[in-house]
C-alpha cells in the first residue's frame, strides 16, 4: 500500500482569560450531579447527530461528547458516524465547586454519509485510502510554526513570531507523523522516540530536556487507541479534536485545533496555548 504523506503548518496563539464572568450561580452552594443533568435527541438531519441540552445553566459548562469531541455552553451537538455506545458527560462549575453527570448514548447504525465530506476526505484520503493519510510538519517552509494573538488581529497566521525553515531541527517535531483514518476515526501518532513541547508543560513530562532550539523535548510514546473528530460550527472554522493522549506538532496543553485551511496536500492549524 502506498504511504501517503502530506504536510501541515500550524501557529500557536496565546490567550489571556479575563476574570470578568457572568455572576450566574457564582454565590450558590456547590452544584450536585442532579444539577448537571441533561436531555438529548436526534437531529432532523440524521439519527447519528445528537443535540444535547442541559437542564440548568451555569457560568461554565463543559461537555465530553464521548467521541473525542468537547464543547462548552448549555447546548452541544455530537456527531457519531459509527454505531456504538458513547458515554457523554456534562461538568458544571460555580464559585463553590463543580459536579458532573454522565449518560450513555446508543447509536444503532452506521451513517457513512456523515464521513463523506470534503474535510473528512482531505484529512483521511476518504474511502479509497483505507490505511488513511499521513501528515508531517512542513519543516522546509518558512512560517511552518509560530505565534500570534488571540483573537487574531491581522489574520490567522503567525503574526508575532514565525520559525524559519528547519529552525526547530532536533526538537522531535519534524520526525513525528500523524495518520488519520476514516474507519472508526482512528488517529495514529508516531513520535519516533520524542516530541516537542512548550516549556510551561514540563511538569507533564518528567524526562523533558533542552533540545537546544528553544522550549523542551521529551521521550513519549502515544497510546494505540487514539481517535479524531471534527465539528463544524456555523460561521466558524471547523474544529479538529484528538482524543486524550494525542496531539499534533507541538504540545501546549491542548488537543483541539481550528482548521484554518485544508487542501489535498496542505493543512494549516491554529490552537490556543493551554498555559499562557
Amino acid at each position: 500500500m502506498k504511504n501517503f504523506k502530506k504536510y501541515l503548518m500550524f501557529l500557536l496563539s496565546f490567550v489571556f482569560l479575563a476574570a470578568c464572568v457572568d455572576d450566574n450561580n457564582l454565590d450558590d452552594a456547590p452544584p450536585t450531579s442532579e444539577d448537571a443533568r441533561f436531555s438529548f435527541a436526534s437531529s432532523s438531519e440524521s439519527d447519528n447527530i445528537i443535540n444535547f441540552t442541559a437542564d440548568n445553566e451555569f457560568f461554565l459548562m463543559q461537555w465530553d461528547l464521548g467521541n473525542g469531541s468537547t464543547a462548552e455552553g448549555r447546548t452541544a451537538q455530537g456527531i457519531y458516524p459509527n454505531a456504538g455506545t458513547y458515554t457523554v458527560t456534562l461538568t458544571i462549575f460555580n464559585n463553590n465547586g463543580s459536579a458532573s453527570f454522565s449518560t450513555d448514548v446508543v447509536i444503532d447504525q452506521d451513517d457513512p454519509s456523515l464521513m463523506d465530506s470534503p474535510i473528512f476526505n482531505f484529512l483521511t484520503g476518504g474511502a479509497a485510502q483505507p490505511n488513511g493519510k499521513t501528515w508531517v510538519v512542513d519543516a522546509n517552509r518558512d512560517g511552518h510554526f509560530g505565534v500570534g494573538p488571540n483573537p487574531s488581529q491581522a489574520g490567522d497566521f503567525p503574526e508575532w513570531y514565525a520559525a524559519k525553515a528547519l529552525e526547530k531541527e532536533g526538537s522531535g517535531m519534524y520526525t513525528d507523523e500523524y495518520t488519520f483514518q476514516l474507519d472508526n476515526t482512528r488517529f495514529i501518532m508516531e513520535t519516533n522516540g520524542f516530541i516537542y513541547l512548550n516549556e510551561a508543560q514540563a511538569s507533564e513530562f518528567p524526562e523533558a530536556f533542552d533540545p537546544g532550539v528553544g522550549d523542551l523535548s521529551a521521550p513519549y510514546t502515544a497510546p494505540d487507541n487514539l481517535t479524531w473528530s471534527v465539528q463544524e460550527p456555523e460561521g466558524e472554522f471547523p474544529v479538529l479534536t484528538i482524543s486524550a493522549g494525542g496531539f499534533i506538532g507541538y504540545f501546549a496543553g491542548t488537543r483541539t485545533y481550528q482548521i484554518i485551511n485544508l487542501e489535498e496536500d496542505e493543512m494549516f492549524l491554529r490552537f490556543v496555548d493551554g498555559a499562557n
